[in-house]
């Protein structure tokens, strides 16, 4: 079995930073009355390549505790009251 040396570490990770690119895409939606949000988040994908973060007023929402996801659908858990903003980022990793 071959290892890389020290040096040949080191530039493997320089050249992965030099062509990693991270997009971010953000989705924001504001409630007009008393409402369970469902939500399609269309940048997201479920092949391993994108992450996403949900906020709610600007507060981190917990999958699974708050938020159930089915492919790119999002169903929040809580009834939110009108006026409350809902922001949803989308980081997508391409080399």
């Amino acid at each position: 079995m071959k290892y890389l040396s020290a040096t040949g570490l080191a530039r493997l990770v320089d050249n992965i930073r030099a062509n990693l690119k991270v997009t971010e895409t953000p989705y924001s939606y504001t409630t007009s009355r008393v409402e369970t949000v469902t939500f399609t988040v269309p940048a997201y994908t479920t092949d391993g390549k994108s992450t996403l973060d949900i906020y709610i007023n600007g507060v981190k929402v917990i999958p699974t505790v708050d938020y159930t996801l089915s492919g790119n659908v999002v169903t929040l858990k809580k009834t939110l009251n009108a006026g409350q903003t809902v922001t949803f980022i989308v980081r997508t990793i391409s080399i």
